[in-house]
């Protein structure tokens, strides 16, 4: 079992010895569009994990058990048998109004799916429902797993770290027409995921559609059926069913030509392709537009970006499909996949970019004028709500109030700054590895006649990085594994005179990037200027200074500020 849960993804494993059927042509089922919809987008997340959880919002591995991580794996084909055991199991959930991956006849998944015909050497299971949700939607809401333990469906769909691969898939999506309560749930929108790999198989598979939108995607309503899809080798052909999908058993080497045919194509589109003992997605995308028209760019030739923020721009052009773009002179940080061009620009400028949409009959070029501005970055450690002088990162971490002029952390009295000299600084940020960023500074403080260490405290602000101190009779505060503030005081005979003392702050093994970002130390391939603000209250002073340097960074690696 890999895993049971409220969402309630459910795995088992066995063993057989099964016969291929010897069919010319080789039935894969019927989806429906939504549930085509939703087999392409487990396929394009299994080709690129790391992608899909960025279009998510998540980081595809986190939550995972044991520190699994998500793999490239092969894509699954449709299964006749599983998409009926799945589209039933749906139904049935709303009919009989439960939520469970046994059903109240007490059959499981496997029992299910092996009653149904289906010899499987790994099964598994996915379910979820809500109310107005499309088929797409709740398979996001699996993807994400939010709240799961080990997100478990999220493993079922890429396979994470399982012995054994699932090949097909049966994906049943049931659209509900009333709202039904399960228990504290009200409910009418389900959809089952029935993953499985028997003796049968690999899989050429895909989708044949008329990419109406050009996003080289297939979204719903585009797949064109009754085309005839035929391997110049092997036992099996397919014929692309209503919502375009297709699927071939093959063999495991060899490299065959495949033909789409027939239907509503003028002519055959053939593709090469070798075989590698896994399934090979190969999708055909037929022509949409008028019949021999060259491509027309019809996106807008202007566009505006700020440095580090998202920016998103699709190309758009008229045409007869497909049309494939392409664009040159991008500014770093910034990319073309299908039809978009996204990313977070680390330049600043005026870029001519140009834009290029080519198809069977022609292409057209066009220049894109993207003008980017510089990001401006206000640090939260200059933020003072109440005007006390203390910024309110500072209050908010020491417990005083930071929109009360009368709660500081010097008993209600305002800060009065005093300068703080820092004569080195350095920030080191791992973004390869957590908890590995350090800070160093030294300068020197001065020190009143008099002043006895042990006991005082001290608390350093660096960029929104915030540690308190206690100091010993030593001069030296220490977080074990973490912190250190050295500072050396002259006394004479145990009397300390006026005087400026040197010190050394030391902040280790943590992770600092967060805080830092609105100072502009962000994690980008980069060089440039930024400032750093630094606040140290000591000995009931509040001395502060800002460091202006270098930052130097490599993205998804390091930064250095000194």
């Amino acid at each position: 079992m890999k895993y049971l849960s409220a969402l309630l993804p459910l795995f088992a494993i066995c063993f057989f010895l099964s016969a291929q059927a010897g069919q010319a042509q080789y039935d894969s089922g019927d989806p429906t569009a939504s549930e085509q919809v939703v087999l392409e987008i487990i396929n394009r997340a299994r080709a690129n994990p790391t992608a899909e959880g960025t279009r998510l919002g998540i980081n595809i591995n986190e939550g995972l058990s044991g520190g699994a991580t998500a793999l490239v794996q092969p894509p699954l084909a449709m299964n006749k048998i599983l998409l009926g055991t799945a589209r039933a199991h749906s139904d049935d959930m709303y009919t009989r109004t439960f939520f469970a991956h046994t059903n109240p006849s007490g059959k499981d998944p496997f029992q299910r799916i092996e009653s149904a015909g289906y010899n499987y050497f790994a099964a598994g299971e996915n379910i979820a429902t809500g109310s107005s949700y499309t088929a797409s939607a709740l398979e996001d809401i699996l993807m994400k797993d939010s709240g799961l333990p080990g997100r478990g469906h999220r493993v079922n769909l890429l396979d994470i770290g399982s012995s054994v691969v699932y090949r097909e898939v049966g994906i049943g999506y049931h659209l509900g027409a009333t709202p039904i309560t399960i228990g504290n749930l009200q409910t009418k929108d389900f959809i089952t995921q029935d993953f499985g790999t028997s003796a049968t198989g690999p899989f050429i598979l895909g989708v044949v559609f008329a990419d109406a939108n050009t996003n080289t995607f297939y979204d719903s309503g585009e797949g064109v059926s009754g085309i005839t899809i035929t391997p110049d080798s092997g036992s099996f052909f397919a014929v692309s069913a209503t919502a375009g999908g297709y699927a071939i058993p093959v063999g495991t080497s060899g490299t065959i030509t495949l033909t789409a045919s027939g239907g509503s194509l003028s002519s055959p589109i053939t593709k090469q392709v070798t075989l590698t003992g896994k399934n090979i997605k190969v999708d055909f995308i037929v022509n949409a537009g008028p019949s021999g028209t060259p491509p027309t760019i019809t996106s807008p030739l202007s566009a505006n970006a700020t440095q580090f923020s998202d920016f998103t721009y699709s190309i758009t052009a008229t045409g007869t499909l497909p049309i494939s773009f392409s664009a040159t002179g991008l500014p770093s940080g910034l990319s073309l996949s299908g039809s978009t061009i996204s990313g977070k620009p680390t330049q600043t400028g005026q870029f001519m970019i140009t834009l290029k949409a080519s198809n069977g009959s022609g292409s057209d070029t066009q220049t894109l004028v993207l003008n980017i501005t510089a990001a401006v970055f206000v640090s939260n450690t200059t933020i003072d709500t109440d005007s006390d002088g203390f910024p309110d990162e500072l209050e908010t971490f020491l417990g005083t109030a930071p929109n009360n002029i009368n709660s500081t952390p010097f008993a209600g009295a305002a800060a009065v700054p005093q300068p703080l000299s820092i004569t080195t600084k350095l920030i080191k940020l791992n973004f390869a590895k957590t908890n590995s960023d350090a800070i160093t500074l030294t300068g020197t403080l001065p020190i009143l006649q008099g002043f006895a260490i042990t006991g005082k405290t001290a608390t350093l602000d660096v960029g929104g990085v915030l540690q308190p101190f206690t100091f010993g009779a030593n001069g030296l505060a220490t977080i074990p594994g973490a912190a250190s503030f050295k500072i050396r005081i002259k006394s004479v005979k145990g009397l300390v005179a006026a005087q400026t003392a040197p010190f050394t702050i030391k902040l280790s093994k943590g992770s600092f990037s967060s805080a830092l970002a609105d100072e502009g130390l962000l994690n980008f391939s980069i060089s440039t200027t930024v400032s750093v603000p630094v606040v140290l209250l000591f000995d009931q002073r509040y001395f502060n200074t800002t460091l202006t340097s270098s930052y130097v960074a490599k993205a998804q690696t390091s930064g250095l500020f000194k």
